[in-house]
């Protein structure tokens, strides 16, 4: 484990264990950050300084399913266990957590519901959650959408990531599978037909396009010139051969 991410780990250890108290009355809970999508049908580097979340937009949230079974199922581990099992993913993955993944570690709906009140995670779309305090940053938003949508980023916002200095502020752009229906206010989305037959790779914790991969689709976004620096790029530094 990374000096940075045992640092990440304990941080995110204290806000879970000391929840910071509540002061204000708390949100409308149909109220969304503005990276929220309405749903209808993938090591870690040095975070950037965080952008700040724009004021939530108002859409009505998704409420899962639940059998009265789980809704009433005791824990199977202990409160102390979940907090580490969380903090452990959260720190390598931005802050953020799925569903699936806090059930997995052993929690209960009524704890992740209860986690929600107490104001240790928030949601930031349907499915995914952030750890209450921690600031949406780039690697954030895009890492939750690639989750959300179980795309890849790709195009500019995979060359961010593989290392293009050119991009200091990229869209958040990702890929998904052709027949996917994933369209959120403020990300451009890329249907593609043959997506499953790229290698995809992980930069920052974030799974994106390969780099030939990427290179070819900036060619539908980018002049023949940027992608030639683009190539030379990463020809310089290795990223392809």
């Amino acid at each position: 484990m990374s000096r940075r991410t045992q640092i990440a780990r304990q941080h995110i250890l204290d806000r879970l264990r000391n929840p910071e108290p509540v002061t204000a009355p708390r949100r409308d809970p149909a109220a969304m950050p503005e990276f929220s999508h309405r749903p209808e049908a993938h090591h870690s580097d040095q975070a950037p300084h965080a952008e700040q979340v724009p004021p939530a937009e108002q859409v009505p949230p998704a409420e899962p399913v639940r059998s009265q079974t789980e809704a009433t199922r005791p824990a199977s581990i202990s409160t102390a266990t979940l907090v580490d099992a969380v903090a452990a993913i959260t720190a390598r993955q931005w802050g953020l957590i799925t569903r699936a993944q806090f059930l997995g570690t052993g929690g209960t709906l009524q704890q992740l519901e209860h986690w929600q009140l107490t104001h240790r995670l928030r949601r930031v779309l349907p499915e995914v959650f952030l750890l209450a305090g921690v600031p949406a940053s780039w690697e954030c938003r895009q890492l939750a959408h690639c989750g959300a949508s179980g795309g890849a980023a790709s195009h500019r916002a995979a060359a961010h990531l593989l290392g293009n200095d050119d991009l200091l502020n990229p869209p958040r752009e990702l890929s998904i599978a052709r027949g996917r229906h994933y369209r959120p206010e403020g990300v451009i989305v890329h249907a593609s037909q043959d997506l499953d037959r790229d290698t995809l790779v992980a930069r920052r914790g974030i799974p994106c396009t390969s780099p030939e991969r990427t290179l070819l689709d900036l060619g539908q976004v980018w002049t023949p010139e940027q992608v030639e620096v683009a190539a030379d790029d990463f020809l310089r530094r290795k990223v392809v051969t």
